[in-house]
């Protein structure tokens, strides 16, 4: 699921940036993932790894169009017992990227930011009584962020970033009786970095 998810993202930009055949980046990493709400972090363990998989274009002078795909999964339990619990959280993206020139100790690089729109797909296993078992979620969101690349060659780089994400999910009825339903914030910071090739 993870691997047809990136790959659904990121494949249409990739046959753009095949046609315009300019200055494409592709770009694997993972970063941690701080979810921004309280109770999130409560019953998954103030989150974990995040990975990621953008591919950009650049569209004029310091400027990138970014697709890009994510993959959170967390093990955690449920704050009204021990119950085993499992949430996964893969949102593409969809944004811009804008670019300063900067110089670190004769190593070119850019700083930039980051802005875009964010499409979630959510899915949540639950072993609680209180809940239902299976809950799907999917909605549009956002991002934005900034970060530095590096370049070790003219084709290497790296990349340092600092993202946040901003998406709440309403509560809805629950389908199990005698359980509750409550809304669900799967946004917050992103602090990690990559390793990309430019073409």
């Amino acid at each position: 699921m993870k691997k047809s998810c990136i790959a659904t993202g990121v494949f249409p930009l990739a046959l753009v940036c095949c046609y315009l055949k300019a200055d494409v980046k592709i770009e694997g990493g993972l970063s941690y993932f701080l979810p921004s709400s309280h109770r999130v972090r409560e019953i998954y363990e103030d989150g974990g790894l995040n990975y990621h998989l953008n591919l950009s274009q650049t569209i004029f002078s310091h400027c990138d169009l970014w697709l890009g795909a994510n993959y959170f999964s967390q093990y955690g339990h449920s704050l009204a017992g021990d119950q085993r619990t499992r949430i996964r959280i893969i949102p593409v993206s969809l944004g811009l990227k804008y670019f300063f020139p900067i110089k670190i100790r004769r190593m070119k690089g850019d700083f930039y930011l980051n802005g875009a729109f964010k499409y979630y797909f959510v899915k949540i296993h639950d072993e609680s009584d209180f809940v239902d078992s299976h809950t799907s979620k999917n909605g549009l969101g956002g991002v934005l962020g900034f970060g530095t690349y590096l370049y070790l060659s003219r084709h290497v780089f790296l990349n340092f970033l600092v993202d946040y994400s901003i998406k709440t999910f309403h509560a809805s009825h629950p389908h199990k009786p005698n359980t509750e339903g409550h809304s669900l914030n799967v946004g917050g910071w992103d602090f990690g970095g990559g390793i990309g090739l430019r073409f």
